[in-house]
């Protein structure tokens, strides 16, 4: 459940810097269809090739170039196939689409970092609670 609400958060603060930025930049055509459309083929083509990646390059499956991929693949999509995209579907400048895309996803990896960091001290919290009513059940189990 954690991740789809962490994953919902972040696409819907994609979508909404992508309209924003967007027009804030200076590209005509942020209608909300326009950006739910560049959004969700942004993403899938991101993931796709982070897949692709993992597939057909195994040796880039190792730990000293895992957090490379994870960062090289998506700015090479971006530069190579969202920002062109969003050239053709929202009539943009290419620096423009570069500088929304990278905001928009800068902007969802932050729900996403900080979403989890919010789950995660919830629940060493919940731990931590039940922790201490054991604690207390034994000193009153102690006491009587």
């Amino acid at each position: 459940m954690e991740m789809g609400v962490l994953a919902a958060l972040a696409f819907l603060l994609l979508w909404l810097i992508l309209g924003k930025a967007g027009g804030l930049l200076g590209i005509n055509n942020t209608r909300p269809v326009q950006t739910i459309v560049v959004a969700v083929i942004g993403l899938l083509l991101t993931f796709a090739a982070l897949a692709a990646v993992q597939i057909y390059l195994p040796d880039f499956n190792n730990p000293p170039y895992r957090l490379w991929v994870l960062i090289g693949v998506p700015v090479a999509v971006g530069l190579v196939l969202v920002a062109p995209l969003m050239c053709l579907l929202q009539k943009a400048t290419y620096f423009s689409a570069v500088a929304t895309w990278a905001l928009s996803v800068a902007g969802a990896i932050c729900v996403v970092l900080l979403g989890g960091a919010a789950f995660d001290s919830f629940a060493s919290g919940s731990q931590n609670a039940e922790k201490g009513k054991a604690h207390r059940q034994e000193i009153e189990q102690i006491e009587q």
